[in-house]
């Protein structure tokens, strides 16, 4: 369509020139050189919405994989295209939160990860009675992630196990020296 225009710019010089004082040919050739113009913007404007449009779909596609700071950048691409693109402000008004949310969630995730195996440990401490070396693995454990599991359980009530299994100790050692000295 430019090209068009600018032909018939071409041809309305050319009669600019044959015949100098014909009064058509300057309106035509201003409405020519406005519409050139506002041509050029259309099509400026048309490709500013593809690319915002582009920009957009990829910042909703990586949002949607969680991909949250690569998200950000493209919506900020996005807003430096076109600043009032569809939604775009309401994604930008809260990926701040989902990206702390996803790095608490990923934090929490890597905590969890390395408190499973001195819980396991306990556990199997607690429950072979081994209550002193339980209670370790437990503190251990509550040190990487104190609401871990039932941590909080075990721990409110091993001190109790530990004097219960050490007077259990004391009176087995006692009936044996008793029945020692029977003998």
């Amino acid at each position: 369509k430019e090209q068009e225009f600018l032909e018939a710019r071409k041809k309305f010089m050319q009669v600019q020139v044959i015949s100098p004082g014909f009064s058509d040919t300057a309106r035509y050739l201003s409405h020519i050189d406005r519409d050139v113009k506002n041509q050029e913007e259309r099509v400026a404007t048309l490709e500013r919405s593809r690319r915002a449009d582009e920009l957009y779909t990829l910042a909703l596609n990586l949002y949607a994989e969680r991909r949250f700071e690569e998200a950000k950048q493209k919506l900020l691409e996005t807003a430096a295209v076109d600043p009032n693109y569809k939604n775009l402000r309401s994604y930008l008004g809260r990926i701040d939160n989902d990206i702390r949310s996803e790095a608490a969630l990923r934090e929490r995730t890597s905590r969890e990860q390395q408190a499973e195996e001195p819980y396991a440990q306990a556990v199997t401490l607690y429950h072979d009675r081994d209550f002193e070396s339980a209670k370790e693995k437990f503190l251990e454990t509550s040190r990487i992630l104190p609401d871990y599991k039932k941590v909080r359980s075990y721990l409110s009530r091993i001190d109790q196990d530990i004097r219960e299994g050490k007077r259990k100790f004391e009176q087995e050692r006692t009936a044996k020296a008793v029945a020692l000295h029977r003998e």
